[in-house]
């Protein structure tokens, strides 16, 4: 069916332009993921404990059946691609076309590209993707979501949804390039989410406790954009890199913000490429607002590769946020977050076996007067599939496993008493892609 679009749609096009004496070459492709995660069985366990007694108490959770990926909101995403240009490709265009929440529209660009020299102009809504990191996760088949990263987690692509890009390729290797926004975002307020209290009974006296994994109430963000000249100016991304072909990409940015009190982020990456078959690259972000509110330091490493019948790839992280202490909700401190993920494929001929684990730690340990509190916090998760592939696409199924685990801990004038959550959700994740 592609194939035949892609003819039909050529013929045509050539054959209009010729009246006018213009041609161009048009090409058509087409990506598509959808899948289901079946089953979402979940149990969660909740025990508080004194010197004296100790109470738990169990909450079984409905299983529940998810459409994925959630970028296409949960139901799965099919579309296609059409691009063309002239002869000497100094101008042309490309639009994708996706049916995401089951309705088509605009997918990831709708834009003109012109080429002067070394000098590439495009407007619309543009990725350009000189810089981007490029070891992404694997969609349905890799968790996706919490503790697992991917390419604009390394580098963050140039991704303007309403404006225009400017990139300069003067030498071989060498990239500069800027991107605005006709529309940014100038203020933005977030409400947090209210977690769940759970009560437990020692002994006739109820003890609360703050369930870190469920919400009563989610978080919600409110924000209003502004499209004047000195906003859209603060928001600017600006970024150089430079490629040693096949040896290293050196690369640096700045992704400015209109909102009040944020000064935007910096980032700087390196690509290693002169291992054979493996990529490594290393990513460090550093926002910039008043007082931390972005938080103080992102940073990864990752790799992927192949070798003989292998395919892999992984992250290592550390996120460090501004965060509330245990002891008051208006003071805050750096809280870091450590984590890893890491995907393998095995292919057999017939058929793919695969896997995918992720695991990340959190903990923050507060001492006011006479008071101690420590708090632990553990996800961790495994996913194990089997993946029939053809030459333009795949279907797969698995078992997957996430368990979140919660300890905290309270010492006050000697006496001490602690709380644990073990949150587990069980699915069977099932599902297709297709490119051509």
């Amino acid at each position: 069916m592609e194939m035949i679009m892609k003819v039909n749609f050529t013929v045509a096009a050539v054959s209009t332009l010729a009246l006018t004496g213009a041609f161009c070459d048009i090409t058509v492709g087409a990506w598509g993921r959808a899948g289901l995660h079946l089953g979402n069985s979940e149990i969660e366990t909740v025990r508080i404990t004194n010197e004296i007694t100790s109470g738990s108490s169990v909450y079984l959770y409905d299983s529940t059946v998810s459409g994925t990926p959630s970028c296409a909101g949960g139901t799965g995403r099919t579309g296609f691609v059409v691009s063309g240009s002239n002869p000497d490709n100094t101008i042309g265009f490309t639009l994708n076309v996706d049916s995401n929440a089951g309705t088509a529209g605009v997918g990831d660009q709708a834009k003109i590209r012109a080429e002067l020299g070394s000098v590439e102009i495009q407007f619309g809504k543009i990725q350009l993707d000189d810089l981007r990191g490029t070891i992404d996760n694997w969609g349905d088949r890799d968790f996706g979501g919490d503790g697992v990263k991917g390419c604009d987690d390394m580098f963050t692509r140039f991704y303007p949804y309403e404006g225009m890009t400017l990139a300069l390729r003067p030498v071989e290797g060498l990239f500069v390039g800027a991107a605005v926004n006709s529309r940014v975002t100038k203020t933005s307020v977030t409400t947090a989410a209210v977690p769940e209290i759970r009560i437990i009974d020692l002994d006739g006296t109820p003890s609360h406790f703050t369930d870190p994994f469920h919400s009563s109430t989610a978080s919600s963000t409110t924000t209003t954009e502004s499209s004047s000249l000195a906003d859209v100016l603060k928001a600017i991304q600006a970024g150089a890199g430079y490629t040693v072909k096949d040896t290293v990409q050196f690369k640096t940015q700045y992704i400015g913000s209109a909102v009040d009190d944020s000064y935007g982020r910096l980032e700087f990456g390196t690509d290693l490429l002169f291992i054979k078959n493996m990529v490594i690259e290393i990513g460090v972000k550093v926002p910039l607002s008043k007082d931390n509110s972005d938080g103080y330091f992102n940073g990864a490493a990752a790799l992927s590769g192949t070798a003989g019948r292998w395919t892999y790839k992984g992250h290592v992280y550390t996120d460090v946020a501004r965060t509330a202490t245990l002891f008051s909700p208006v003071k805050y401190e750096a809280v870091p977050t450590f984590g890893f993920d890491a995907a393998a494929e095995y292919d057999l001929g017939l058929f793919v076996l695969g896997g995918a684990a992720k695991y990340c730690f959190t903990s923050q340990n507060e001492t006011s007067g006479e008071e101690t509190l420590v708090s632990y916090t553990h996800k961790a998760g495994l996913e194990l599939y089997i993946k029939k592939t053809f030459s333009n696409g795949y279907l797969f199924a698995g078992a997957a496993d996430v368990l979140q685990l919660f300890l905290g801990y309270d010492t006050f004038s000697g006496k001490s008493s602690n709380g644990t959550i073990a949150d587990n959700t069980f699915s069977i994740p099932v599902g297709a892609e297709y490119w051509f």
